[in-house]
């Protein structure tokens, strides 16, 4: 069986959802077509992400796929809570899939940012604002920089790279931080609490939060928060990890 992915559904929309909540979903969809029919006879259409991805498995006619999505939806398969869709087992499957399926358009450009960025050992530090904190219960960040100090003063790491959609969070971070805090200052970030990847400049952003993913999944240590981002960063890394941190337990 060959199946076609192109995740129709509402909540997956690109005024709904962020880029990395597109990509983990579809990344969920080749899963489910591969634990279902063991093959990756699989067709992926998502304009958004053929602008950061290449999809070597694509081929030219994709009309005699089955449509999978209605019966990936009717599944248990995307029942997970927080906690299992960040766990290494899960992960590993999920980087698996995207090795298999997925390539980065920018790949030379990502790895010369890596290597001028993780020139020594970094900390990793996602810290999603904006509309996050009506989801969940916002981190605490006296814990969060406590940890991170501790990694500091031990000498197992001189940097923090920081990827953040509140220019808020910044502030706190850079106040806390100094001169150890890295980050791109081009990112574009919120001043008013209000998403970013729902605005004007939607793919700039999808660019730039791929980019802090690429950073992130190189960092030893990685501060990783319940987002899209940090999943995808967290699964994106997770041959490059010595200890990982979750910003909502501490």
């Amino acid at each position: 069986m060959s199946s076609y992915l192109e995740l129709r559904q509402k909540s997956m929309q690109k005024n709904t959802a962020g880029i990395c909540a597109i990509l983990n979903n579809i990344i969920n969809l080749c899963m489910f077509h591969v634990d279902k029919y063991e093959n990756n006879n699989i067709f992926i259409y998502n304009e958004e992400l053929f602008e950061l991805f290449d999809f070597p498995l694509n081929d030219d006619n994709k009309s005699n796929y089955f449509d999978i999505e209605k019966d990936f939806l009717l599944s248990n398969f995307t029942t997970v809570s927080a906690h299992q869709a960040f766990n290494p087992i899960e992960n590993a499957k999920r980087l698996k899939i995207f090795k298999t399926f997925f390539r980065f358009k920018n790949l030379t450009y990502l790895e010369s940012l890596q290597r001028n960025f993780l020139s020594t050992k970094v900390v990793g530090l996602h810290l999603r604002g904006t509309d996050k904190k009506n989801e969940i219960t916002p981190p605490n960040l006296s814990k969060i920089f406590y940890e991170i100090e501790k990694i500091l003063n031990n000498n197992l790491a001189q940097k923090i790279f920081l990827s953040t959609d509140d220019h808020k969070l910044l502030n706190l971070a850079s106040a806390e931080f100094n001169e150890n805090l890295i980050f791109f200052e081009d990112s574009i970030m919120s001043n008013n609490s209000k998403p970013i990847h729902f605005g004007e400049f939607r793919s700039q952003s999808n660019l730039q939060v791929i980019r802090d993913c690429f950073i992130l999944s190189y960092c030893p240590y990685f501060f990783y928060s319940f987002s899209n981002v940090s999943q995808f960063a967290l699964m994106l890394g997770l041959d490059n990890r010595q200890k990982v941190f979750c910003n909502n337990l501490l």
